[in-house]
């Protein structure tokens, strides 16, 4: 089995290719960042598409940002900047992990996106991560989780119907229903900054991976890699990374997945969302393990019950 950090590498790697295949459908002044701050969140709204309906290309982006929102919540950038910031107070002697660390201290010096704003976009987008109650209960996106849940649901029900156990048009029409709701939910959350957002957060994981990740700094701290560097640090004040690592890598790809599938799963046609769900076995495979990691454990139930409380 793949070490986890190794796993999380070759997730940034299939974030960066999501952004690239994004990046040409969006307008080329928000590409270069309007030539003032590309940070400022309180940007003209862009909806990622007309009247309202995110784009493809949005989408994809919104799949690159929900990775880097989980993570948030493992707290890994977070010890990184920490480790970073007092990194002269720290006993380490391994000369190519202290250099990792001072590449990490560089750049947080040059335009690097801070904790607090980080949560805030993650607030606004996904309703995930610590809320600025300056921004206001409507500012953030509370529906997001609770509509990617049911279309997880509604996407597993679909794929046992279209293995051959029951007819597949409900289920299948029903998928695209609780798709759309989540793409509703969504689609007055892309601002025109997100592109560049989500490219820099992206970047910026990158390093602190690199440097949390040597072999010198973890055994500093009695580890091995980058996760026992977190649990060493923060010590019973550990999240659950297993839940949030899964639902980054699960929701990355799911989200990925709806936006290669953008018209079928907007249509009213059963057999073009079928055909979609075929198209990639994995999608229900993804939408299990999500619901397993936020605690929503459907293994064990026919797909054909009920949803259990707010997942109906």
């Amino acid at each position: 089995m793949p070490e986890p950090a190794a796993t999380l590498s070759r997730s940034l790697d299939h974030v960066a290719s999501l952004l690239d295949r994004a990046r040409p459908g969006f307008p080329a002044a928000v590409a270069m960042g309007l030539g003032g701050d590309p940070l400022f969140i309180d940007l003209p709204e862009y909806r990622g598409g007309l009247g309202g309906q995110i784009s493809a290309e949005a989408l994809q982006v919104v799949a690159a940002l929900y990775f880097s929102a989980e993570i948030e919540g493992t707290y890994l950038m977070s010890v990184a900047e920490e480790l970073a910031a007092n990194r002269f107070t720290l006993n380490l002697t391994d000369r190519e992990a202290a250099e990792r660390l001072e590449r990490l201290a560089d750049a947080m010096q040059q335009g690097w996106v801070g904790r607090d704003l980080r949560n805030q976009i993650f607030a606004r987008v996904f309703g995930v991560g610590y809320a600025d109650p300056n921004l206001g209960d409507t500012a953030v996106n509370r529906e997001f989780e609770p509509q990617l849940a049911r279309f997880c649901v509604a996407l597993l029900r679909a794929a046992q119907s279209l293995g051959g156990y029951s007819s597949s048009t409900g289920t299948a029409m029903r998928a695209g229903v609780a798709a759309q709701s989540l793409l509703a939910s969504l689609s007055g959350r892309m601002q025109g900054n997100t592109l560049i957002v989500a490219e820099r957060l992206s970047q910026q994981l990158r390093v602190a991976l690199n440097a949390l990740n040597h072999r010198g700094l973890a055994t500093l701290f009695r580890g091995a890699n980058a996760w026992d560097v977190v649990r060493n640090v923060l010590g019973p004040d550990t999240p659950d990374l297993a839940g949030h690592i899964t639902r980054a890598q699960t929701g990355l790809r799911l989200i990925g997945w709806m936006a290669d599938h953008l018209p079928s799963l907007r249509s009213a046609d059963s057999r073009a969302i079928s055909a979609a769900i075929s198209s990639e076995p994995q999608a229900a495979g993804w939408a299990e393990l999500w619901l397993t990691a936020a605690g929503i454990d459907l293994a064990s139930q026919p797909t054909h019950q009920s949803a259990p409380g707010w997942l109906q």
